[in-house]
């Protein structure tokens, strides 16, 4: 079982080296990113470096997990697409190996992203003379948590919808905006507007807004962390939650992925 996860892992991690999609993708993101860090790297004095490193810190944690998380999305909508799916969906016990493969394979590339950019931060704090604060780590580790929730919400989306459509029900129609739609709801609701339809809209914005996933976990929480770089014993347990919160949203993606998966080869068979 084991070996077979494996295979099925490094043949995805094969199939994003190889995808000039990918490739592009990656390289003219990459590209963008670096155009904005380049003045960090002329002139500023020794107490300015902190706050340079710390911003370097940040982008490289939302680059990170930017170029991974659609992987899940992109694998999977490639296999619907050339029908390459119904083959490992017939097999006995490998559909769940397969997606499972599929999870594993984006979160090592988004843990690998992640690496290199503590490293990267590493190697500019000695060069610039900045002591290594623990908080450089603890946003790396928090970025891959935070990336194993995109990939996973992505991925189910791509096994239901078109990649296209997916993807932008993944930007408009996610916790942040219903977060929002919720506080003018409520707002409204205080104020004594809206009527019977605001009556029937709130309990369905409510709900909306309790089960999506929240991309950003116990963000609130750690603001003192991305400030200063100090991590304390309460912070390491929002950490711990944060892994724990990403453990049940991948466990539930999962479970609704492989069902939506089993259902449309089904419906392409009969």
């Amino acid at each position: 079982m084991r070996e077979r996860l494996w295979l099925h892992t490094a043949a995805h991690l094969r199939f994003y080296r190889r995808s000039r999609i990918v490739l592009g993708v990656g390289l003219a993101i990459l590209g963008l990113w670096s155009l904005t860090l380049l003045p960090l790297f002329f002139g500023g004095s020794n107490a300015g470096r902190f706050n340079q490193l710390r911003s370097v810190a940040q982008q490289l944690t939302t680059l990170g997990w930017l170029l991974s998380a659609a992987l899940g999305l992109y694998v999977t909508s490639t296999h619907l697409r050339n029908r390459s799916l119904q083959v490992i969906l017939t097999r006995p016990g490998s559909p769940q190996l397969w997606l499972a493969s599929v999870f594993a394979s984006a979160l090592i590339v988004a843990a690998a992203m992640q690496a290199i950019g503590a490293v990267v931060t590493l190697v500019l704090s000695l060069a610039w003379g900045v002591p290594y604060q623990i908080g450089f780590f603890y946003m790396a580790v928090n970025a891959v948590f935070q990336a194993a929730i995109v990939i996973a919400v992505l991925t189910t989306l791509g096994a239901v919808l078109h990649p296209v459509v997916a993807f932008l029900v993944f930007v408009l129609f996610n916790e942040n905006t219903f977060e929002s739609l919720r506080f003018g709801v409520e707002l409204m609701k205080a104020q004594n507007h809206g009527g019977w339809f605001l009556e029937g809209a709130r309990p369905l914005v409510i709900a909306i807004h309790t089960v999506l996933p929240m991309q950003y976990p116990f963000e609130g929480q750690t603001t003192g962390v991305v400030q200063s770089m100090r991590v304390t014993g309460t912070d390491w347990g929002y950490l711990l939650a944060t892994a724990v919160y990403s453990f049940a949203v991948v466990a539930v993606c999962f479970l609704l992925a492989e069902v939506a998966l089993r259902r449309r080869s089904f419906a392409t068979t009969t």
